[in-house]
């Protein structure tokens, strides 16, 4: 399990987004502003979901990092 946390800003505005993750699937999420609910969607799935453009911003920023994290641990079970 992991949390993974986005935020963005926009002037004054701010919006954030906090996932906790088992494996690929979205197990709880605080996401305010998306256009949908995120909780048991992959990460992939979720990189999908519309909604007010902090929000979306917010949730790029959570999901990049653990992508890309994800993508590097299973790269380095081929041999």
């Amino acid at each position: 399990m992991a949390r993974l946390y986005g935020d963005s800003t926009r002037g004054e505005e701010w919006a954030a987004v906090s996932l906790e993750v088992d494996g690929q699937r979205i197990v709880a999420a605080d996401a305010p502003g998306l256009a949908r609910e995120i909780e048991g969607l992959t990460l992939l799935q979720a990189a999908a979901v519309g909604g007010e453009t902090l929000a979306v911003d917010a949730l790029a920023n959570a999901i990049g990092p653990a992508s890309l994290r994800l993508r590097r641990r299973d790269a380095s079970r081929w041999p």
